[in-house]
């Protein structure tokens, strides 16, 4: 792939990441079974995984 259509792929990548952030939350759709954007909360902080395949040198596990 030329050099032109990577910078091509990488805007349109930019251009599509803009429109997801516009979006978001994203409006689920409409039942009874889903919140509104306006009456779901929020969750902030970090998640930790730790598995247990690295602990035991299993790297064919890894993704």
């Amino acid at each position: 792939m030329g050099g032109n259509n990577m910078k091509q792929l990488w805007e349109d990548a930019k251009s599509q990441m803009m429109n997801e952030v516009r979006s978001w939350p994203y409006n689920f759709p409409a039942s009874d079974d889903f919140l509104k954007a306006d009456q779901r909360g929020s969750v902030s902080g970090r998640l930790f995984v730790r598995d247990r395949a690295t602990n035991f040198g299993q790297e064919s596990m890894l993704w």
